[in-house]
């Protein structure tokens, strides 16, 4: 193959590879822009716990500290409070939203607790979600760990009982989001069940225990349809991929396919300008070949000839 067969031979691969590379970056890019992950909550608490017992030495009992997070939890707020127990019995506590009333049963029974609160802000609906519905306001959530070590807010869970008045969690909820839509409350439960239930006061819920809390309007029909609109578009975009993929690959073959035609011709042209050959088939291509002529031997002067 001549330098110029060559240079164009690499060419057009670097076009297609280049062709090839824009496209993956185009759909992966899309893909993740438009996907909703759903991250998991269970994994999230543990990690909180976790942080604010590395986090926190000596705590002062009836105190409230607020929890510095790493960097990528940029927006989520989550505080940490140690109290006896029998105060917690006798007056409660107004945490932020939350308002737990005395008369609370702790199970077991400790000398001190810590209870951790969170506001997930704008992470609420990547670990968070209710089908059929919107969140219209951020997920906040509240537990109870047995403090009777020292440092930190502690490991074991407890188990509240609400003997007297429920507990109760206030929101500020998203007006725009919701729109003359009926808003409900919304408990997420440590097994991955969700409940909902009616407001009790403007954006008020009552709640028995504890975990996460939010408030959620129904999507209309017409958005359901939008989305499963927007399900069947990225469909096509994945078969349309494909298709690229595929003619791409065919025009990989066909340059494949022609740069081999160009070459056998270029060797049909050398062989023609020098010494004749004979053409002999191999499989279907055409390839010159060579005659099997022995060279004969020839007698020099000053050579003898035996008989």
């Amino acid at each position: 193959m001549t330098p110029k067969g060559k240079l164009q031979m690499r060419r057009g691969f670097h076009c297609i590879a280049l062709a090839v590379v824009h496209l993956a970056i185009w759909f992966f890019s899309g893909s993740m822009a438009g996907d909703s992950q759903v991250y998991d909550s269970h994994a999230l608490d543990e990690f909180f716990q976790q942080f604010a017992n590395r986090t926190l030495h000596h705590p002062r009992t009836g105190v409230l500290y607020n929890i510095t997070l790493p960097r990528r939890y940029s927006g989520i707020k989550v505080s940490v409070v140690r109290m006896r127990s029998s105060t917690f019995w006798v007056r409660g506590i107004q945490l932020s939203p939350f308002y737990i009333p005395p008369r609370v049963i702790l199970k077991p029974n400790v000398k001190t607790l810590g209870i951790m609160y969170q506001n997930l802000h704008n992470w609420s609906s990547s670990y968070y979600q209710v089908p059929g519905h919107r969140l219209v306001a951020p997920v906040v959530g509240f537990m109870a760990f047995d403090a009777s070590k020292p440092d930190g807010v502690g490991t074991q869970m407890l188990n509240l009982t609400v003997t007297g008045n429920p507990i109760m969690v206030s929101f500020h909820p998203n007006r725009t989001e919701q729109g003359n839509h009926t808003v409900a409350c919304v408990k997420f439960g440590y097994n991955g069940t969700v409940v909902l239930s009616n407001v009790t006061s403007p954006n008020s819920c009552v709640v028995q225990g504890q975990g996460h809390y939010s408030l959620a309007i129904q999507i209309p029909p017409s958005s359901r349809g939008k989305e499963e609109g927007a399900w069947r578009w990225w469909v096509l975009r994945i078969v349309g991929v494909v298709v690229v993929i595929a003619l791409t690959g065919l025009g990989v073959w066909a340059i494949y396919e022609t740069v081999m035609r160009n070459k056998i011709r270029g060797m049909e042209e050398e062989s023609e300008r020098g010494a004749p050959l004979e053409i002999t088939w191999v499989r279907r291509s055409r390839m010159p070949s060579a005659s099997m002529l022995r060279t004969q031997p020839v007698l020099l002067e000053h050579d003898v000839a035996f008989s």
